[in-house]
């Protein structure tokens, strides 16, 4: 029989800027595993992941994994308003997230896994140096620098459509400098994971500039993340749960 998601819903933050999330607690037999912190993508691709990160997340605790997943702020069941959405406010949320996790589970240790934007977010948090640095990271067809401009997504990329957020918004994440290099070496270790059809993704052939970081790339050109609306890409889910609990 299927088992019960352990997730509960809460509200964390400062007044001002309350942020929605729900914790799953580890099931099962303690196994001492490092707390999961998921970054959603943002505007319409967050209702095409929806699923996925759902599963993830249940998987991940019944694998004995700390769980945490969050809205934004200006997103979801969070305070505010789409227009009010910054770059400076969503690596300020992904901060608050990742104490938040830490202080419900008592680890300093912390895995994050970043998906489309949510990705582009936990590359640059990462690549600052910020204090909410994950030992691990998982990223998931982040997007490139200046992206939006190459690939023609122009001044409304599909996955803003009809969400509210500002033009400012929309061009600062299009144009801002994603230093996967920094990322990568300021983090124990990566995974960065790439489909066929994202063209406007984390290239593969990235390096390191810390030499010691562990890098792994992984390429799942069957895969397709707007197909995510249909069918979870069971492959992918599966590998990061293997890659996160794999001792």
């Amino acid at each position: 029989p299927t088992q019960p998601d352990s997730r509960v819903p809460f509200f964390f933050g400062e007044p001002d800027r309350q942020l929605y999330g729900f914790y799953h607690a580890p099931q099962g037999q303690a196994q001492d595993m490092s707390p999961v912190l998921i970054c959603s993508p943002l505007g319409v691709e967050y209702d095409q992941s929806h699923h996925f990160v759902h599963q993830l997340a249940n998987l991940l605790a019944r694998a004995g994994c700390p769980v945490m997943r969050f809205n934004y702020f200006g997103t979801g069941n969070s305070r505010g308003e789409p227009g009010e959405v910054t770059i400076a406010g969503l690596l300020a949320d992904t901060c608050v997230a990742a104490g938040e996790v830490r202080a419900r589970t008592g680890s300093a240790e912390l895995v994050v896994v970043g998906i489309r934007s949510g990705a582009t977010l936990a590359a640059g948090l990462v690549a600052a140096g910020e204090m909410c640095v994950p030992c691990r990271l998982v990223l998931w067809d982040g997007f490139l620098e200046g992206s939006g401009q190459k690939r023609g997504l122009g001044r409304h990329p599909d996955w803003t459509r009809g969400c509210g957020f500002s033009r400012s918004f929309v061009a600062e994440i299009l144009r801002r400098a994603k230093d996967t290099d920094c990322a990568l070496g300021n983090s124990e270790s990566t995974l960065i994971l790439q489909t066929h059809a994202q063209v406007d993704c984390l290239p593969l052939q990235s390096e390191p500039a810390n030499k010691q970081a562990f890098i792994e790339f992984k390429e799942f050109p069957e895969v397709s993340f707007s197909s995510q609306s249909q069918a979870v890409p069971y492959k992918v889910r599966n590998y990061i749960v293997q890659w996160i609990t794999a001792k």
